[in-house]
């Protein structure tokens, strides 16, 4: 069944059918089926690897990313190669000739040897395109020192899609000036950085605006499933402490924080002065 990412969310959704003219798509997501425009879909899947090519992207060595156009379909990939010996946390922002905003295509742990691959309609997504990738390795052991972080930004030209090869974006040299955390510029559009926020709000106008009309249920389990994804993204983030708004309302959120907190050994802290009122938590790990 094809896959497809949320423009909004670097989540993974199942795609069930598409209706091309009426620019709509039936995904499944979180176990419930939901009918969205199709604008605000990446089609993803895994192709194979051109003739000629290293059968193992792990021999690499770097970060490769590479831009395949196939012109003749209105289509374009992206390939996102962690080709290091070592996992490493990926943050990767796209943003078209028509769009205003930065859109997160990737925020996750790649390991050795993982790729991702996203397809994009020129119809939709005309170029000139803006990429721009945030990596920071993950160093193991807790005394280990933290490696300096690398970005870097490409700017896709329309020449570069009509040639209709594939083409590598990435080069040697560029690895070689790394940039610390503290210090890495940041994407004009105002994304902060390429790690976990140190606040998530559950509220699902902050959270997924689109499912606000779905049943409570369905807007329950999604922000249970990204709770729990958070939490652990900023445990291996290394993050001392984060705050969790969850607001008060039935609880129901409040009991599921508690109990992976409870599950996983964190420190959970209700924070009752203001601005929070009870509607918020303190996580330490």
């Amino acid at each position: 069944m094809p896959r497809a990412r949320l423009l909004h969310t670097p989540e993974v959704v199942e795609v069930l059918r598409i209706d091309a003219q009426a620019g709509v798509a039936w995904i499944r997501r979180q176990g419930f089926e939901q009918r969205i425009p199709l604008a605000h879909l990446v089609l993803e899947e895994d192709p194979p690897l051109p003739a000629g090519e290293p059968t193992s992207p792990a021999l690499s060595g770097e970060t490769e990313l590479y831009l395949v156009p196939h012109m003749a379909q209105a289509q374009a990939e992206l390939h996102l190669i962690h080709g290091l010996s070592q996992p490493g946390f990926y943050s990767v922002y796209f943003r078209s000739s028509t769009q205003k905003t930065w859109q997160s295509l990737l925020a996750g742990i790649l390991v050795p040897g993982e790729s991702r691959f996203f397809a994009f309609s020129l119809q939709h997504y005309s170029p000139p395109w803006t990429v721009h990738i945030q990596r920071l390795l993950l160093s193991e052991g807790e005394q280990a020192a933290i490696p300096p972080a690398w970005e870097k930004t490409f700017s896709l030209r329309l020449v570069q899609f009509m040639e209709g090869q594939r083409l590598r974006l990435t080069s040697t040299e560029m690895f070689t000036k790394e940039v610390s955390p503290t210090t890495a510029p940041l994407p004009k559009s105002g994304v902060s950085t390429g790690l976990p926020p140190q606040e998530i709000d559950l509220h699902i106008e902050r959270l997924a605006p689109e499912l606000r009309d779905a049943s409570a249920e369905e807007i329950f389990l999604y922000q249970v499933q990204a709770l729990r994804r958070y939490l652990y993204a900023c445990e291996a983030a290394q993050y001392r402490t984060v705050t969790v708004i969850h607001g008060v309302g039935k609880k129901r959120l409040f009991a599921c924080l508690k109990k992976l907190c409870a599950e996983a050994g964190w420190e959970l802290e209700p924070l009752l002065v203001p601005p929070y009122l009870g509607g918020a938590s303190r996580v330490k790990f």
